[in-house]
């Protein structure tokens, strides 16, 4: 049925192969009680079955229904928060709504530019992070 999601994993007190397919419960199929071709099997029994109950097949569907990039950009997006400040005795919660771009520079450090959706309107703050990010990476 599907492929990965099956790592052989080994410390110091057991060795086989772990099955994680996201949405499901994790599991690991020593090699201590059953031998490792059996183990292996066993593992990829419960990985297709988690497959076929959640409905899935493969890292691609998985990917496409759970993305979190909105703006169709990688390194870009939307970001919704509420920033609290403390003056004297009083807290005070300022919303913040802001299109994000993140890039790293040759030098291994991110290097990072918001634009707020309240001063430049969604779209706008959109296309100036995108254009940010381009600028970032050197393809402007």
């Amino acid at each position: 049925m599907g492929a990965g999601y099956i790592t052989y994993s080994d410390n110091e007190s057991w060795r086989g192969y772990f099955v994680r397919v996201p949405g499901t419960p994790a599991k690991l199929f020593s090699i201590g009680s059953v031998g490792d071709s059996r183990a292996h099997a066993r593992a990829r029994l419960y990985r297709d079955e988690m497959l076929s109950r959640i409905g899935r097949n493969g890292p691609l569907h998985y990917r496409a229904r759970f993305s979190r990039n909105t703006s169709g950009m990688v390194g870009v997006q939307r970001v919704r928060y509420i920033n609290r400040q403390r003056y004297g005795h009083m807290m005070y919660e300022y919303p913040r709504d802001v299109w994000v771009a993140k890039w790293w520079r040759a030098d291994g450090t991110q290097k990072q530019r918001s634009f707020s959706v309240n001063k430049y309107r969604s779209r706008e703050a959109k296309r100036l992070a995108i254009e940010a990010r381009q600028k970032g990476i050197g393809k402007i």
